[in-house]
């Protein structure tokens, strides 16, 4: 009966040690997750400086094609407006989308954590209940 219990013992620490362990590379793979959107976001920002300091440039030759011809510029800047307040939507969006994506790992996260803790206080109740039979 004690070989019983021990056995059953560790069988029970080895679901928690396995638990504990699939936690541990689960939490490596969200902060890895993490990682990956923090360098995306990096990289992001990056890309639009560069697309900021092209529409400068573009800006300098606009002010050029505007001396050229007025009636030109007007159909001009309308049109680099629009694309201004596209690339503001666009950022604005891939950048609310990260923190949505940060916010569900985190969810699932304590999700995990809270099905673990409930599994070992489980766990305890079946252990006191054994030891009170025994």
């Amino acid at each position: 009966m004690k070989n019983d219990q021990i056995q059953f013992q560790t069988e029970i620490q080895k679901s928690i040690d396995g638990m504990k362990n699939d936690l541990i590379q689960f939490k490596s793979e969200i902060q890895k997750s993490i990682d990956g959107a923090k360098n995306d976001q990096i990289q992001f920002k990056s890309e639009i400086q560069k697309s900021i300091d092209s529409m400068k440039n573009d800006q300098i030759q606009f002010k050029l094609e505007i001396q050229k011809s007025f009636d030109g510029m007007k159909n001009d800047q309308i049109q680099f407006k629009a694309e201004i307040k596209g690339l503001y939507k666009e950022i604005n969006d891939n950048i609310q989308g990260i923190k949505s994506e940060v916010q569900t790992l985190n969810k699932i996260i304590i999700g995990i954590e809270t099905r673990a803790n409930d599994t070992w206080d489980m766990i305890k109740v079946l252990l006191l209940k054994k030891e009170t039979e025994n």
